[in-house]
């Protein structure tokens, strides 16, 4: 039976008003270089959820299926049926942590000074851990100006957490148009990248290593 592998990318955004949104930094490209390389080495499906504006890789590939979410609402609504079949989740969406009480119309441009009520989302990578306990999950870790040592710390805490069989760490300062620096962190190693490219080669070797284990199914 084929792998059947979820993959999230790109941001979230959540409405202001009726034209403006905030929103979350992520490109898509690590999560679309993964996409392609599960895709070109083994015999696997990719469900490929990715927010507006993600890089994504080619619609027309064999096994591959897309879904462009908006908010964290519309995320966690997309996610629920497909993890009910997923053998792997790669959660690398830069997910909200908060969101603007829903307001109607366009607020006026001619405020000198704007203040957001802004409450929290609900931690969609908690939430998939309680309603999908067994489900193999790599997660992901991005933080700003951490020594190594405390970047490690917070990626071991969020495994801990939710039971990831890995999380890639990495800072903003080490994100680049031609580079990515980072480390994957296992149970029982840690493993640095370089590049996207080499951290999708790593993540897609570990991914299959895990499938291949037959550590979790799905409810196909």
């Amino acid at each position: 039976m084929r792998a059947h592998v979820v993959i999230t990318a790109g941001g979230t955004s959540e409405a202001i008003d009726s034209v403006r949104c905030i929103s979350n930094i992520s490109s898509g490209r690590l999560a679309t270089a993964l996409a392609y390389r599960l895709l070109d080495r083994w015999d696997v499906k990719v469900s490929f959820v990715h927010g507006r504006g993600s890089l994504r890789p080619d619609a027309a590939l064999p096994n591959l299926i897309r879904y462009e979410t908006g908010d964290v609402a519309s995320l966690i609504q997309c996610l629920t049926p497909l993890l009910d079949t997923a053998s792997v989740l790669v959660h690398a969406m830069a997910v909200s942590d908060f969101y603007v009480p829903a307001r109607a119309g366009k607020i006026s441009s001619s405020h000198k000074a704007l203040t957001l009520p802004l409450k929290a989302n609900p931690k969609v990578i908690d939430l998939i851990r309680r309603r999908h306990a067994g489900l193999p999950l790599f997660a992901f870790k991005l933080e700003s100006g951490l020594r190594p040592a405390a970047l490690n710390g917070k990626a071991l805490a969020l495994k801990e957490r939710v039971g990831a069989q890995a999380v890639v760490a990495n800072q903003i300062q080490g994100i680049g148009v031609f580079y990515h620096h980072g480390r994957i962190l296992f149970d029982d190693r840690h493993v640095s990248f370089y590049s996207k490219a080499d951290c999708a080669r790593k993540l897609a070797d570990a991914i299959m290593e895990v499938v291949n284990e037959g550590k979790y199914s799905g409810r196909h």
